[in-house]
């Protein structure tokens, strides 16, 4: 697994980029009908650079050659200007976005990297191993872009066949050598594990095809034994493993979700803050800021919304301006070392999407 993006290194990645940046989210689509949605939405990416976003040559070249097996995660961002380009992954899933000539719009990749409800789990059962994307009270099955064999499919595979096949003792002249022979499958100490091996590393390698990189922890759930074991052969790499020892109906995604409930995070309440947008703009720009709360309301990420499975159109963030106003604040205070923390829409006042914590009270030094 890659090294993961942190706000800091996606800050810099994108230092370079221009307020003539077009920005694209585009989302993983449901499997179904052979693929037909991906198709449908890709034709529609590629209409909608077409019509508002002309220039923008080597995003529309992309999403002309990319391919659902190339999606790590459930979304993927891509920024355009004048000589810079450069893509993100995200574990959820965007709504389908078109952003032009304006800064790059990160809201939906930060709102990703920043979420702590959303959790990769792995059912590892050795019958048929899931991946789930755990987001609050859901499971969902990530057999779009998870593609692990089954334990027997590896089995099959290593088979040693015992049928015997003969061979002269000598390279060369086949004259006057002698007759050797094989009995293939003769021996099969130690075949279990070495098959529980590859099996384990065809899941690993499943996994490295797919999770995104900014993806620090993943939680096993299965028998004591496999996961115990599943879990030293990938200790090395960066990403750490939750055990989670479960086994038979209990990886049942309804029995799952229970066992998992200690996930959820319980947050604390909302510190003394400032809500004013012509405020907070302010002291970003002085480097006050030291806590920026979000509205989830602005963050263009599923959410059960009424059409958030098919994402076939495309939404011009033009008609968000709360999203975009409050991109412009981000990206201000995250310039200046502010930490972004995004809360229930509920939890902020009627046409409010943005709360900050201040270092110092601009009152308390002129006192």
């Amino acid at each position: 697994m890659t090294k993961f993006p942190t706000f800091a290194t996606l800050r810099d990645s994108l230092e370079g980029f221009s307020d003539e940046t077009t920005s694209l989210y585009i989302p993983l689509p449901d499997i179904q009908n052979f693929g037909e949605k991906w198709r449908i939405l890709q034709k529609n990416l590629i209409s909608a650079l077409n019509e508002r976003a002309p220039k923008a040559q080597r995003t529309k070249s992309y999403v002309e050659h990319l391919k659902m097996r190339a999606f790590r995660g459930r979304g993927i961002a891509v920024w355009e200007d004048e000589g810079h380009f450069k893509t993100a992954d995200l574990s959820r899933r965007p709504f389908a976005m078109l952003v032009k000539e304006s800064a790059p719009y990160l809201v939906p990749v930060l709102a990703d990297l920043s979420d702590r409800r959303t959790h990769w789990v792995l059912a590892l059962d050795l019958d048929c191993p899931v991946l789930y994307l755990s987001t609050d009270a859901r499971l969902m099955n990530q057999k779009q872009i998870f593609d692990a064999p089954t334990y027997e499919d590896v089995e099959d595979r290593r088979s040693i066949q015992d049928d015997v096949f003969f061979h002269t003792s000598s390279r060369g002249s086949l004259r006057n050598a002698s007759s050797k022979f094989h009995a293939l499958g003769a021996d099969r100490s130690g075949e279990s594990e070495k098959t529980e091996g590859e099996y384990f590393q065809d899941v690993i390698d499943a996994l490295d095809a797919c999770l995104p990189a900014q993806v620090r922890t993943l939680h096993v759930a299965g028998d004591p034994g496999v996961v115990g074991e599943f879990a030293k052969l990938i200790g090395s790499r960066q990403i750490s493993i939750v055990q989670h020892h479960r086994a038979g109906e209990a990886l049942q995604p309804e029995r799952l979700l229970d066992n998992l409930k200690d996930l959820q995070v319980d947050r604390a309440p909302m510190r003394q803050s400032i809500s004013s947008a012509s405020e907070i703009s302010a002291k970003a720009d002085g480097g006050q800021i030291e806590l920026l709360y979000i509205s989830e309301g602005v963050s263009q990420l599923e959410d059960d919304a009424d059409d958030a499975d098919e994402h076939l159109r495309i939404r011009d963030i033009s008609e968000f301006a709360a999203s975009l106003e409050a991109n412009k604040l981000i990206v201000a205070a995250m310039a200046t070392g502010a930490n972004l923390e995004w809360r229930p829409e509920t939890e902020f006042e009627a046409g409010e999407n943005l709360a900050a914590v201040l270092r110092w009270d601009d009152s308390a030094r002129t006192a």
